[in-house]
């Protein structure tokens, strides 16, 4: 999974130039405008937010800038609470030039912060009046999405074909998104097997998107806000996830069972299928090595044994290691992890009774199957592995070099 635009929170100090008839002006304008960028992470810990009745964005909740003359050793420092954006301290300083620094003193999220000056390159700015009251800003380009995490197994965001996965603090899933950007899609998937999505179009900064997902079992709890983000309420209803649906790059070709490597009890977990081969004509489990001597093809053990339900990534894990250690080019293996769609990076070529289950939903799947042989990862010995004859159903043991059979590929990943 790919990641949410870190947010910055601008802070800008405006100036309004008034020049002073008793001293003399050393700018012509002064200053401009000062900008306080923090860049927030996401880790945080269990004091960072309150679940209770509201929620306390994690941004770090008090930051001092200092302001510090380059002429003398006067000094002065502002505290603030970048979480909130109603209401922010104003402060004056006398004519002179200075140049700042900026700390976090409270909270428990470490944030890296950068000053500027708009209009200057300098890292000194000037204030052109004897003594001049500036009034300090806080905006941010961010909203914030919140659901809680009752019956929910995932929540996940994708912008522009980057999908990411939500993460979860005292019970809630949350994420911030960009008032910059439009069509974040929210995608909710449940315990209990169901599923929906909601598009937020446009988000508008400074807002609080709170989810109440409807479903059988529950619904979420409801959230408020501890600062200013303007509450929006929205709501999903989520729907079965069943066999033969689009779903994470693919379709869902099979739910794991209690008996299956891969359940996890309370939780909702499967296989899910390409909709397209990864090969193009002919291809080979392994490419061997030819001995013109012996006139003979050599290929290597894997230890890819395993036949059932779960471990089709295993195995391709064991071919990838073997080709990784000699070097030699496992080519159907290769080009499933390889394999990307959606955004899902996480193929990989299935075991034989993963492939039968191929076999079986070929006709529910939107990608069309030949009437082919197609790869298995599970390996038979040195010279054969084993494949599904997908005009028959029958499951036999397939030559892993080049031959005058034509043999595809079709990848897997899980869910």
């Amino acid at each position: 999974m790919k990641k949410l635009i870190i947010p910055l929170i601008a802070l800008a100090i405006l100036y309004s130039c008034e020049k002073s008839s008793e001293v003399d002006v050393i700018a012509e304008e002064g200053l401009i405008g000062v900008s306080l960028r923090l860049d927030k992470g996401f880790a945080v810990s269990n004091s960072d937010s309150s679940v209770d009745s509201s929620w306390s964005h994690i941004f770090q909740d008090a930051v001092d800038i200092t302001f510090s003359s380059t002429t003398s050793s006067y000094s002065k420092t502002v505290s603030f609470n970048p979480n909130d954006v109603s209401s922010f301290p104003n402060t004056s300083l006398p004519y002179d030039t200075y140049n700042w620094s900026i700390a976090n003193t409270g909270g428990s999220v470490v944030v890296s912060s950068a000053l500027y000056i708009y209009g200057s390159s300098s890292s000194a700015f000037t204030v052109s009046s004897a003594s001049t009251t500036i009034p300090l800003t806080l905006s941010t380009d961010f909203a914030l999405v919140t659901v809680s995490e009752t019956n929910l197994s995932s929540v996940s965001i994708s912008q522009g074909g980057t999908d990411t996965s939500l993460t979860t603090n005292n019970g809630f899933y949350y994420g911030y998104i960009n008032s910059a950007f439009s069509d974040y899609t929210v995608t909710f998937t449940s315990v209990e097997n169901q599923s929906a999505s909601d598009t937020i179009t446009s988000p508008s900064a400074s807002t609080h998107y709170n989810y109440t997902i409807s479903y059988e079992g529950g619904t979420s709890v409801t959230v408020a806000l501890s600062d200013t983000f303007q509450l929006e309420e929205r709501s999903a209803t989520l729907s079965n996830l069943e066999i033969g649906q689009e779903y994470q790059g693919g379709v869902i070709g099979y739910i794991f069972q209690n008996e299956d490597y891969g359940f996890i009890a309370g939780e909702v977990h499967g296989i899910i299928i390409s909709t397209e081969d990864q090969s193009q004509g002919n291809i080979n489990w392994q490419i061997g090595t030819y001995s013109a001597e012996e006139q003979t093809t050599y290929f290597n053990i894997t230890n890819s044994i395993y036949e059932e339900i779960g471990y089709g990534k295993a195995n391709t894990d064991l071919i990838i290691q073997t080709q990784n250690s000699t070097g030699l080019p496992f080519e159907a293996a290769n080009l499933t992890v390889e394999y990307t769609n959606d955004g899902y990076d996480d193929w990989f070529l299935p075991s034989i009774e993963e492939l039968e289950i191929v076999y079986n939903l070929r006709f529910s799947l939107n990608g069309l199957f030949t009437n082919d042989y197609y790869f298995s990862s599970t390996e038979v010995n040195d010279a054969y592995a084993r494949a599904v004859n997908f005009a028959t159903g029958e499951n036999v043991d397939f030559y892993k070099g080049p031959g005058g059979t034509t043999i595809r590929v079709r990848a897997i990943r899980y869910f």
